[in-house]
């Protein structure tokens, strides 16, 4: 490629080509836990609801760690893939596997042994202590598996498969809405066989994604890492901003849930685990849009080609900004119909779905500066956006509205 040459034609083309089906696959894989929700809502009334948005936070400490990893060997894989280095690529590979297998085993140990003590903060004066009891083990099995989910995610895109993407979330997808409607309208088990449902259907689509990645003829291979201690440590700081955004996000979740329960009872509870349904929508697209900017990103970054990222941060800013805006003017459109999914009806719901509306665009726009900060390895400047969009600000206001006595309005 030439460096001086306007190539924007050329970026422009590869980064729709990859974009498409990445966006595609994340947001197809929100559908199911999004319809085991609006079961959990219709079914079991707005303390399923409640309970489902309970455990949201999981969700977010999975990505947490699973991105970490994932995107940050994807990232790190980027610059021995510019160099045609196929043996440390799977190096990288087989040592970020590695990492994610250790890693949701031992959350799962460690959540078994501070069963009680978890229940009890997560539930609080709520009365919502035995309906989480039940959906505990099945939650923190869908949290295991998730964390080992996201490399099939970066790593299909990163050697040029996005249709592993595809097959990954529609198997999720298909496979998590068939379990939910079967354990509850066909067996009638509880509420905790839809946390079930979706935990089996990842650790399908798991199995099916990770045998497409190795059965491809690609330089994916399994082997024995030989720089472990040095890749470990760079794959961890490439990979810390746009986990570490989890990470925040789950810290925020889970303190703002607590305070809800205990201000303003389960119904707004439930009105809030509407909202980070919504959200994961959002999540999704800019884990797509991300997943793909970066390993882009960080080859051309490798090559010095500051024109070609220049051109690549226009279109993903611009196209990124078009698409959220239509999608939050569509969510007040049909809010009606969103509350009646859900089973969220009330006083609350419209007002925190205002707020909601408004944040989503700046939320957006932080994430990507956080994934493009981390692309041209400015790691730090990446580390100082994330805290803020993610928890001191949401924090900040959720405060002021408790001082107030707004918890009605309060979406963040």
């Amino acid at each position: 490629m030439n460096l001086n040459e306007d190539n924007s034609g050329f970026i422009k083309e590869l980064f729709l080509r990859h974009v498409k089906p990445g966006v595609a696959a994340q947001i197809i894989s929100t559908i199911g836990p999004i319809v085991c929700g609006a079961i959990a809502g219709t079914v079991f009334g707005k303390t399923g609801l409640a309970v489902t948005g309970l455990y949201t936070p999981l969700f977010f400490l999975a990505g947490f760690f699973g991105t970490i990893i994932a995107s940050g060997s994807a990232t790190l894989a980027s610059k021995y893939i510019a160099r045609n280095d196929d043996r440390r690529v799977a190096g990288v590979y087989t040592l970020a596997l590695l990492l994610s297998v250790l890693c949701a085993a031992a959350l799962f140990g460690i959540s078994i042994l501070l069963r009680n003590p978890v229940l009890t903060v997560l539930t609080g004066n709520g009365g919502l202590l035995e309906a989480a009891s039940l959906n505990y083990l099945p939650s923190v099995l869908y949290m295991c598996f998730t964390v080992v989910f996201y490399m099939p995610l970066f790593w299909a895109r990163q050697i040029g498969r996005p249709f592993v993407d595809l097959v990954l979330t529609l198997t999720l997808t298909g496979a998590s809405i068939i379990a939910g409607g079967l354990f509850v309208f066909v067996f009638e088990f509880g509420l905790e066989s839809l946390a079930l449902g979706q935990a089996l259907a990842t650790a399908l689509a798991l199995v099916v994604s990770m045998a497409l990645l190795h059965l491809s003829k690609n330089r994916l291979h399994v082997c024995k890492p030989q720089h472990i201690r040095e890749d470990t440590a760079e794959l961890i700081s490439l990979g810390s901003p746009p986990g570490l955004s989890r990470l925040y996000r789950f810290i925020c979740l889970f303190l703002i849930n607590i305070i809800l329960l205990n201000y303003a009872g389960p119904e707004a509870v439930a009105v809030y685990s509407v909202l980070n349904m919504l959200l994961r929508f959002i999540t999704a697209f800019i884990s797509g849009v991300s997943g793909v900017q970066m390993p882009i990103a960080g080859v051309l970054w490798e090559e010095r080609d500051i024109t070609s990222l220049r051109q690549l941060a226009h279109i993903v800013f611009i196209s990124g900004n078009i698409v959220i805006t239509t999608a939050a003017v569509l969510m007040l459109v049909s809010h009606k119909y969103i509350a009646a999914l859900f089973g969220a009806g009330g006083e609350m719901f419209l007002p925190a779905l205002v707020c909601f509306c408004v944040y989503v665009p700046f939320y957006v726009n932080g994430s990507f500066f956080v994934s493009w900060y981390t692309s041209i390895r400015r790691v730090k400047l990446a580390n100082l956006i994330a805290p803020a969009q993610d928890i001191i600000f949401p924090l900040l206001f959720v405060v002021l509205f408790a001082a107030a006595g707004g918890f009605r309005i309060f979406s963040f």
